[in-house]
């Protein structure tokens, strides 16, 4: 009677019929006595005999974690391939090492009876019972290493750059928002922002308010620990100047609409799994650049290149 199948999950961000039937066949020869099925045709009402997750980063690394269910302790292999490896070699050898592990954690699992003794046992003399001697400490279960197959987060940072033509630069913060259909790929996102110059010595002060879509690539290899990212923006912006009369204390504004691109990039340290610190750098060019009139006379300029440094934090659920 066969033995309940070996249930194989496959995570790639492209996986071929060929390619997946390479796998599943190596995986069905190295194990005895069971096929390995795809965890997507699998029937559900089946207890399966053991469960493999192969992990794809990329086209040449490949990571294999095998159980007897989600339940126990999984066992890792990770597989590295070189350039000259044909596609469906790779593949191949990723099913071996799936099935060479299930076959494995399967013949561990099944109990072994020992054999009837030849002869009673003579009767012992009787001594004082002896105390049990004390069992060393269990070790916690290592949970396998969390495999992403996409990549998601979250950027909230303080800002400082460039402000008016003349005066001191401006202060704010930026959120952004970005995600990574799989590590280390293109990435696509968005960004709000909201940033304020104080009063100069002619009490003329600005505020930006502005949003933007960005798109860029993110180097973030397997549960990395410094993480980077570059992008383009393409942004809109609404600014705000006004100025104080210090004599009468009349206040005259304008208000100018401004968009153009930014370009960027920043790098992350992920202290914990989900939470890291990120600092970063963009520059800006946003039209229109030009004087902003207040009581009648020109008192100061937008510029067209605008530069700002941000640090801050990011949170990568």
């Amino acid at each position: 009677m066969p033995l309940p199948p070996v249930v194989v999950e496959i995570v790639a961000h492209d996986v071929q019929p060929e390619l997946s039937a390479a796998l599943l066949a190596a995986c069905t020869r190295a194990v005895e006595g069971a096929d390995c099925v795809d965890a997507r045709e699998a029937d559900s009402g089946v207890q399966p005999s053991a469960v493999a997750i192969v992990s794809w980063v990329g086209d040449a690394e490949v990571q294999i974690q095998v159980g007897l269910s989600r339940e126990r302790e999984w066992r890792v292999r990770r597989l590295d391939f070189r350039e000259e490896d044909e596609l469906v070699e790779r593949w191949t050898a990723a099913g071996f090492a799936a099935g060479t592990l299930a076959g494995e954690i399967k013949a561990e699992a099944e109990p072994h009876p020992a054999p009837p003794p030849d002869r009673p046992p003579p009767s012992p003399p009787r001594e004082p019972p002896a105390l049990p001697p004390a069992s060393p400490p269990t070790e916690p279960a290592t949970e396998p290493p969390v495999v992403r197959a996409s990549s998601t987060w979250f950027d909230l940072m303080a800002l400082v750059g460039r402000g008016l033509s003349e005066g001191p630069p401006r202060f704010g913060g930026v959120l952004r928002a970005a995600f990574a259909p799989w590590a280390s790929a293109p990435y696509g996102g968005v960004a709000f922002g909201y940033s304020a110059a104080p009063q100069d010595q002619a009490g003329v002060a600005a505020r930006w308010v502005r949003a933007g879509l960005a798109a860029g690539y993110a180097w973030h290899p397997l549960d990395c620990t410094l993480c980077a990212e570059a992008y383009v923006e393409l942004s809109g912006e609404q600014v705000r100047v006004w100025a104080v009369e210090a004599r009468t204390g009349r206040v005259d504004a304008r208000v100018r609409w401004s968009g153009g691109v930014r370009g960027g990039g920043s790098v992350a340290w992920m202290m914990l799994p989900m939470l890291g610190l990120v600092v970063g750098v963009e520059v800006g060019w946003l039209e229109p650049g030009r004087d902003v009139r207040l009581y009648g006379q020109p008192h100061t300029e937008l510029p067209q290149l605008r530069a700002a440094g941000t640090v801050g934090v990011r949170w990568r659920p």
